[in-house]
């Protein structure tokens, strides 16, 4: 045709369909300047395969809804000086747009010195005022009119943002702090591995252990020994999974339905449900939320911890309070690579 795309958005696991594609490359899409992505983390790996399949027209954001913007963006041309001078810069969002003020803090509000873990704040015109009827949930993450985003991050010399992971992602094994995102990039590195997610399960005598969970590409075989030691060369003991869930599909098999085993965009959707129902004052009793994946696989986002007894059973107000948590889950479904979910199934009761 005629008409071709010039430039388009897509979350990662959209770019990683395309990956898994035989013969979609630059000569499938000559016409394509730019592809943005964002919304959820992607290994540095599949970055640098995606630029080498597309070409120079990568660009990342990131963002929140609470900023109601992208704040930080790693341009096309980030991208092409750092697969030139320093791929390790594919692992950045960027740096912070002029208009917005982004900063990585420490628990005490102070700056961290190049290379340190902290909190990315923002302020700006662009951050919220805060949730709608949730002044508590509002005073957790916006002090002084700066929104703390819950993301820990370092910064380097040049103004490049590093997001480590989410801070109820992070894993505390032996006393030590592990953040998975930073295990789930060396884990896709291995060229059997197409993608990882890394958490923490309860263990006698950690407290908890590093379990990582590998989707495999199609025919590729590679040893949980062999992974572990990948990551134990390249980060140390401690961030060594200390047991490998190894799937060549991750919507057919039975890791998922443990509720502690999900990737991390799904993990993202449980903090959307969190978030949601803390800010609903008159709730139903929740029998299951669940978002159904494109493969038919169906995850359970609430388990027993959510089933939360109702302070008022009108009829009206438990619809009311479904309404809520399915667009505010939704909403965050749509933006971020959360199990490519398609359907949202809200079971509650009972009604009076």
């Amino acid at each position: 045709g005629q008409e071709r795309i010039t430039s388009t958005f897509m979350v990662p696991t959209m770019i990683h369909m395309l990956l898994a594609l035989p013969g979609v490359d630059r000569s499938r899409l000559p016409a394509l300047r730019r592809l943005g992505y964002g919304a959820a983390p992607m290994a540095p790996a599949r970055i640098e395969e995606a630029m080498q399949r597309f070409g120079p027209v990568l660009s990342q954001g990131y963002g929140a809804g609470e900023t109601t913007s992208g704040v930080c963006t790693l341009t096309v041309l980030d991208h092409v000086e750092a697969l030139r001078e320093d791929p390790r810069r594919l692992a950045s969002c960027g740096r912070p747009y002029y208009e917005t003020e982004v900063r990585v803090l420490d628990d005490e509000g102070r700056a961290v010195a190049p290379g340190a873990i902290g909190e990315i704040v923002v302020r700006g015109e662009d951050v919220f005022a805060g949730y709608w009827r949730a002044p508590e949930l509002t005073a957790e993450v916006l002090i002084d009119g700066a929104y703390r985003t819950g993301d820990l991050a370092t910064v380097d010399e040049q103004g490049y943002i590093y997001i480590v992971d989410r801070k109820k992602d992070m894993v505390i094994t032996g006393g030590f702090n592990v953040y998975p995102r930073e295990v789930e990039d060396v884990l896709t590195t291995h060229p059997a591995v197409a993608a990882a997610s890394v958490i923490g399960v309860p263990d006698e005598r950690w407290g908890e252990a590093v379990k990582a969970v590998v989707v495999l590409r199609p025919g590729a075989q590679v040893s949980p020994e062999e992974l572990i030691a990948l990551v134990r060369e390249r980060k140390g003991a401690v961030h060594a999974p200390k047991s490998v869930f190894r799937t060549e599909s991750p919507s057919t098999t039975g890791f998922v339905s443990e509720s502690r085993v999900w990737p991390p965009a799904v993990r993202f959707a449980r903090d959307a449900l969190d978030r949601s129902l803390r800010a609903i004052p008159a709730l139903v009793r929740f029998k299951g939320v669940f978002v159904t994946d494109e493969g038919g696989f169906r995850w359970d986002l609430t388990g027993d911890a959510w089933q939360v007894v109702p302070s008022d059973h009108r009829r009206g107000s438990a619809c009311d309070a479904i309404a809520r948590v399915g667009s505010d889950l939704g909403g965050a479904l749509a933006r971020v690579d959360a199990a490519r979910a398609t359907t949202l199934l809200i079971l509650a009761g009972p009604f009076a």
